[in-house]
């Protein structure tokens, strides 16, 4: 019956089945991996953290959709509950500092990038914006900031 139980929750998109206290051992490896290949987070230091004590993934959506509305599909997130060392971003005068929260990737996204001037006056041709991250403190559910990148 357990074999079922989990092949069904997979097949409606739950990967994630938390013990208390526990990382599935696939997951965290996943996410480990999949976060360290990142180009755009070479400078953090990331790490699976606990869920105890910690909002849900879905609550953690639900802040995206309530501070962005529609400019983020959360259908289409990628979320992972990590704790994040990224002492070069600041959330007003702190920097993030061995924080758990839920980084929320998105991709292929294709959002206007501000163009520099260059010498003559004229716009540079700007890349839109391709990835965004929006960090969501695990414990309390506060947006914390949102990163974007081309």
């Amino acid at each position: 019956m357990r074999t079922k139980v989990l092949i069904t929750i997979a097949a409606v998109g739950l990967f994630v089945v938390f013990v208390p206290g526990v990382l599935p051992p696939i997951q965290h490896g996943a996410v480990a991996a999949e976060l360290r290949n990142d180009p755009a987070l070479s400078g953090l230091d990331l790490s699976p953290a606990d869920p105890e004590g910690k909002i849900s993934r879905d609550a953690a959506l639900e802040v995206v959709s309530r501070e962005f509305g529609d400019m983020f599909d959360v259908s289409q997130a990628d979320a992972y509950l990590v704790t994040v060392t990224d002492p070069a971003t600041m959330r007003g005068a702190t920097p993030i500092d061995t924080r758990a929260l839920w980084l929320i990737r998105f991709t292929n996204l294709a959002i206007p990038a501000p163009a520099p001037i260059t010498a003559d006056g004229s716009s540079a041709l700007a890349r839109p914006y391709a990835t965004g991250y929006v960090y969501v403190d695990a414990v309390t559910g506060e947006w914390l900031l949102t990163r974007l990148e081309n």
